[in-house]
């Protein structure tokens, strides 16, 4: 995280959300004027990173759909500070044994 020199009131994107992990950290860098916004398509990881990210509700966005539609998403009106792509198979996206 200390790489992705965060600025407390940018705006930034997790395109990855999945439990909300990296976001988290983000998040505790942002003062009350920074957001982010977090897409993941999968429903079990937007319901992890909702309780996780839970305590930022004034700060973050929450959106179920792929990252790779962002560019037609609305929050694109706004200037991005980072986005942050982690590509990588979650928990959410593994099969449970």
């Amino acid at each position: 995280m200390e790489g992705l020199s965060i600025k407390p009131d940018g705006v930034y994107v997790d395109g990855t959300l999945g439990g909300g992990g990296h976001s988290f950290h983000i998040l505790e860098r942002l003062n009350e004027k920074g957001r982010l916004i977090g897409i993941d398509q999968d429903e079990d990881a937007i319901e992890a990173a909702t309780k996780r990210l839970a305590q930022f509700e004034k700060q973050v966005t929450i959106v179920r759909d792929n990252y790779e539609h962002f560019s037609g998403n609305p929050f694109c009106s706004f200037h991005i500070g980072g986005r942050w792509d982690s590509f990588r198979l979650g928990r959410f996206q593994l099969p449970v044994r």
